[in-house]
């Protein structure tokens, strides 16, 4: 498959929206129309419908560096979809946005999704993966730790509810030995702080009652969880 051909079937919508701020909105698409070698007569079609679609057409001669975050978001999405792409691939798609600018964007995932394109984020938000995502890779210094929808990695590696508490520093090794003798999944999530991972909701209640802490939190499991499981709480030097 030659460079070209690869281009053609892959849209990308950096961190950082790849736009020129310099140029208003509409300068941009069209830059990028003859970036993918996009014919005039379609491009006059095709800038408009995004625009509208993605409810830009009051920005239209606004230069980027006019638009707030949320609107450059909007304006690198109608760039990406221009040449009407196979595969959209997203860098952290709402890094810096407010909660309803992150909402729409979601919606607007989803809506894509059930045109069958094939979306691929690159994101460290939890709930952006679990509310988004049919199936996700975890990847740690660069290598893939598992691979599984959403649900399945949750149970598999975590269970069906966590339960937390506090101890005192001094202890966490001493309770840690303690429930993993009994054969029960037991994580350091902290230098005071300890998760247990159930299977069965069931046996939580039977373990809460033995529980002596200051401070006992039972949750629904996240994909956090199933990344402390691989990787560890450890904090590590960023590169």
């Amino acid at each position: 498959m030659s460079q070209d051909s690869i281009k053609q079937r892959l849209g990308v919508i950096p961190q950082d929206n790849g736009l020129d701020i310099e140029l208003t909105l509409l300068e941009n698409l069209k830059t990028f129309c003859w970036y993918y070698d996009i014919k005039s007569t379609l491009a006059k079609q095709r800038i408009p419908e995004l625009v509208e679609e993605l409810k830009l057409r009051e920005y239209s001669y606004h230069t980027l560096d006019q638009l707030n975050p949320g609107l450059r978001k909007r304006a690198a999405i109608a760039r990406a979809l221009l040449h009407r792409p196979e595969i959209l691939i997203f860098d952290e798609p709402t890094t810096g946005l407010d909660g309803t600018t992150r909402l729409w964007l979601w919606n607007y995932v989803l809506g894509l999704k059930k045109q069958n394109r094939t979306v691929i984020l690159a994101t460290q938000s939890v709930s952006e993966v679990e509310a988004l995502c049919d199936r996700v890779a975890i990847m740690d210094e660069g290598k893939i730790l598992t691979i599984g929808s959403p649900k399945e990695l949750i149970f598999d590696k975590v269970g069906s509810e966590v339960l937390e508490f506090t101890v005192k520093p001094s202890e966490l090794n001493y309770y840690l030995e303690k429930y993993r003798q009994q054969g029960l999944v037991a994580k350091a999530i902290d230098e005071d702080r300890i998760m247990l991972c159930f299977k069965k909701v069931e046996d939580t209640k039977k373990i809460v009652h033995s529980i002596l802490s200051d401070e006992i939190i039972i949750r629904r499991p996240t994909l956090n969880d199933v990344f402390l499981m691989l990787v560890g709480s450890h904090l590590r030097e960023e590169i």
